[in-house]
Protein backbone atom coordinates (compact mmCIF):
# COMPACT_ATOMS: atom_id res chain seq x y z
CA UNK A 1 0.00 0.00 0.00
CA UNK A 2 1.07 3.45 -0.87
CA UNK A 3 1.42 5.90 1.41
CA UNK A 4 -0.32 9.00 0.82
CA UNK A 5 1.68 11.82 2.65
CA UNK A 6 4.64 10.53 1.48
CA UNK A 7 6.63 13.83 0.73
CA UNK A 8 6.12 17.15 1.99
CA UNK A 9 4.10 18.82 -0.80
CA UNK A 10 1.95 16.24 -1.24
CA UNK A 11 0.99 16.63 3.37
CA UNK A 12 0.87 20.30 2.36
CA UNK A 13 -1.71 19.72 -0.50
CA UNK A 14 -3.61 17.86 2.04
CA UNK A 15 -3.59 20.03 4.68
CA UNK A 16 -4.82 22.83 2.47
CA UNK A 17 -7.53 20.30 0.94
CA UNK A 18 -8.58 20.72 4.27
CA UNK A 19 -8.29 24.28 5.13
CA UNK A 20 -10.64 24.97 1.53
CA UNK A 21 -13.20 22.54 2.89
CA UNK A 22 -13.47 23.53 6.17
CA UNK A 23 -14.49 26.94 5.06
CA UNK A 24 -16.54 25.81 2.34
CA UNK A 25 -18.66 24.01 5.42
CA UNK A 26 -18.74 26.94 7.95
CA UNK A 27 -19.92 29.67 5.04
CA UNK A 28 -22.47 27.29 3.92
CA UNK A 29 -23.51 26.69 7.51
CA UNK A 30 -23.62 30.20 8.07
CA UNK A 31 -25.24 31.17 5.35
CA UNK A 32 -28.08 27.91 5.12
CA UNK A 33 -27.91 26.42 8.36
CA UNK A 34 -27.20 22.90 8.95
CA UNK A 35 -28.71 21.11 6.22
CA UNK A 36 -26.73 23.36 3.59
CA UNK A 37 -23.74 22.45 5.69
CA UNK A 38 -24.27 18.70 5.51
CA UNK A 39 -25.10 19.53 1.74
CA UNK A 40 -21.64 21.03 0.63
CA UNK A 41 -20.21 18.27 2.90
CA UNK A 42 -21.17 15.42 1.29
CA UNK A 43 -21.39 17.21 -2.62
CA UNK A 44 -17.26 18.29 -1.50
CA UNK A 45 -16.24 14.98 -0.20
CA UNK A 46 -17.74 12.37 -2.90
CA UNK A 47 -16.18 15.68 -5.55
CA UNK A 48 -12.33 15.24 -3.46
CA UNK A 49 -12.97 11.31 -3.27
CA UNK A 50 -13.74 10.63 -6.42
CA UNK A 51 -11.18 13.04 -7.80
CA UNK A 52 -8.10 11.30 -5.65
CA UNK A 53 -9.64 7.97 -6.87
CA UNK A 54 -8.92 9.19 -10.50
CA UNK A 55 -5.77 11.27 -9.96
CA UNK A 56 -4.24 8.16 -8.35
CA UNK A 57 -1.52 5.91 -9.82
CA UNK A 58 -2.59 2.40 -11.29
CA UNK A 59 -2.98 -0.21 -9.55
CA UNK A 60 0.10 -2.44 -10.48
CA UNK A 61 0.31 -5.60 -8.30
CA UNK A 62 3.64 -6.28 -6.87
CA UNK A 63 4.79 -9.97 -7.02
CA UNK A 64 5.25 -10.97 -3.26
CA UNK A 65 8.78 -11.04 -1.31
CA UNK A 66 9.36 -15.03 -1.68
CA UNK A 67 8.28 -14.51 -5.54
CA UNK A 68 11.04 -11.62 -6.03
CA UNK A 69 13.28 -13.84 -4.04
CA UNK A 70 12.78 -17.15 -6.62
CA UNK A 71 13.28 -14.75 -9.42
CA UNK A 72 16.57 -13.13 -9.23
CA UNK A 73 18.02 -17.04 -8.26
CA UNK A 74 19.63 -18.01 -11.62
CA UNK A 75 18.20 -21.30 -13.20
CA UNK A 76 19.84 -24.78 -12.75
CA UNK A 77 20.40 -25.76 -16.62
Amino acid sequence: MRNPLRTEAEAFSFVLIAAVLFLALAIAAVLGGKWMALAVFLALGVGVGVGVYLAGEPKVKEPAVWERDRRDQPTAQ
